[in-house]
């Protein structure tokens, strides 16, 4: 159709109007300037007037759903296993500062001439204290366990009582302990994230303040980090090419597509995909 090869049709040689390499559209003749804007048109209203596929949208949505419960019970049970990490390290560092006390306790045995020595003293501190909390609870299951008549009289009623409030006041100091540790924590995290940029590879706490990172948070930072990361991708997989865009005079190019846009040679040309219709120039 363009350029000076001719197509045979029986014995006949038929020519098309001349187009060179590296010309411009606005350069073209009329009339193969109007079947290149006819050609584009008809492309674009075939395109326009095809059919989606019945079901591909339900599918997509349906795969993408899937997808992210399947994320979703990953991140469950990722989160169930670091709780109890956090757990099971919590409960080494208590068994690690209480061997340190016992070894410190030994060594000044060691050292000392006094009778009873810091372990011993300890050690039997620790024996009452959970002979005390063993005392209370059967205190407490033998009161649950006791008939109506016993439950009515007052003593048993004024014993229950002190029990609740000491229940309450032991409650109470572990949210006050909890809220302290929480408030630390809080402060330590903000002046982390100051910096907005920063990796969560990148994030470690204050040792001495609060020891190692939880578990749990950094298996969650990384889980939000990741949904961020995810929603980005589909964002920039639905935006639409703007052909206004690619249409747009080239001036470094110095034509309406550029050479890099649109390109004529040998017979053959192409077009990039747009969302818009050329309009023939008028008067022709």
């Amino acid at each position: 159709m363009f350029g000076k090869t001719s197509l045979s049709l029986g014995k006949k040689a038929v020519y098309g109007p001349t187009v060179e390499e590296g010309m411009l559209i606005q350069d073209l003749e009329v009339e193969a300037r109007n079947i290149l804007i006819d050609t584009y048109n008809n492309a674009v209203n075939l395109f326009a007037k095809e059919k989606p596929i019945d079901g591909l949208d339900s599918f997509g949505k349906k795969i993408t759903d899937l997808y992210d419960d399947v994320n979703r019970s990953i991140n469950h049970t990722l989160l169930h296993l670091a709780n109890e990490i956090d757990h099971g390290n919590s409960m080494i560092k208590e068994a690690r500062d209480e061997l340190d006390t016992f070894h410190r306790d030994y060594t000044d045995s060691l050292h000392s001439q006094t009778f009873p020595s810091p372990f011993i003293s300890r050690f039997t501190d620790n024996l009452q204290q959970r002979s005390k909390n063993l005392s209370e609870a059967i205190t407490s299951y033998e009161t649950k366990l006791q008939n109506n008549e016993q439950a009515e009289s007052p003593a048993v009623l004024v014993q229950v009582l002190q029990e609740q409030y000491n229940a309450i006041i032991r409650c109470s100091a572990r949210v006050s302990e909890i809220q302290r540790k929480s408030q630390s924590l809080h402060e330590t995290f903000k002046r982390i994230f100051q910096n907005k940029d920063r990796k969560i590879s990148d994030l470690r706490l204050d040792s001495e303040e609060n020891g190692k990172q939880s578990v749990v948070n950094s298996v969650q930072t990384a889980y939000d980090e990741y949904l961020e990361e995810r929603r980005r991708l589909l964002e920039k997989r639905d935006t639409t090419t703007d052909f206004s865009t690619i249409c747009a005079p080239d001036t470094k190019a110095g034509g309406l597509f550029g050479k890099s846009k649109f390109s004529f040679g040998s017979g053959n040309s192409s077009l990039n995909k747009g969302t818009s219709a050329l309009s023939k120039p008028a008067g022709t």
